[in-house]
């Protein structure tokens, strides 16, 4: 069984909050634990003490911003994982989540079950059993374009394919592919997408259609 992901979604708007949740509990395929927070300032205290293995951050927090977030929670510890919702879609919003430390983003106007739940699980992968001191570096850190370069290469795309998806060139891809573990993260992608697919087929089935 698939060890339970403890997630932290944290939105000081209430009628999102439950969005997110709800949509995080839709789209799952592995136990997720979810933990929701209404305020920067009650984020901040629960992930000093708690463990989390990641926190579904809205950018806009009060006067805070989910990059403050990160930022202070990171200063006092916390080696877990990040995803950045915003209500608008930014390039520059995009490269200053990831260059914060974040492992994913995603404009609210485009959060569905699936992909959410796939960034959940992309993030846990790189905080899930940590044993770093919090001023220790990670051993990778997802960089711009990884998640969309995973998932083209899980559905079987080409090389050339996939660098366009993920907006980075043929020879970067290659080199990342020789990262230790990525080739592995395609993979259980791959087996993701391929059990999400037998489930459609037997719900269609078992409907007669």
């Amino acid at each position: 069984m698939a060890d339970t992901i403890k997630v932290m979604v944290v939105d000081d708007d209430t009628e999102d909050l439950q969005m997110i949740s709800a949509l995080l509990e839709a789209g799952t395929t592995v136990p997720l634990e979810i933990d929701p927070a209404s305020s920067y300032e009650d984020a901040l205290s629960r992930l000093r003490g708690a463990q989390f293995d990641v926190a579904v951050v809205d950018h806009r927090l009060g006067i805070h911003t989910g990059f403050d977030l990160i930022k202070a929670s990171r200063a006092q510890g916390f080696v877990g994982s990040f995803v950045l919702v915003t209500g608008f879609g930014s390039s520059s919003i995009d490269d200053q989540a990831l260059e914060a430390g974040a492992a994913g983003y995603i404009p609210k106007q485009e959060l569905e079950p699936e992909p959410l739940a796939r960034m959940v699980r992309y993030a846990a992968s790189t905080s899930k059993g940590a044993t770093r001191t919090p001023d220790e570096k990670p051993t990778w850190i997802p960089r711009k374009g990884d998640l969309a370069l995973h998932l083209a290469l899980a559905k079987g795309s080409t090389v050339r394919e996939a660098a366009a998806a993920a907006g980075i060139s043929e020879r970067t891809v290659h080199r990342r592919m020789d990262e230790p573990g990525f080739l592995e993260e395609v993979e259980r992608l791959r087996a993701d997408l391929r059990d999400r697919a037998l489930d459609i087929a037997a719900r269609d089935i078992s409907d007669g259609r």
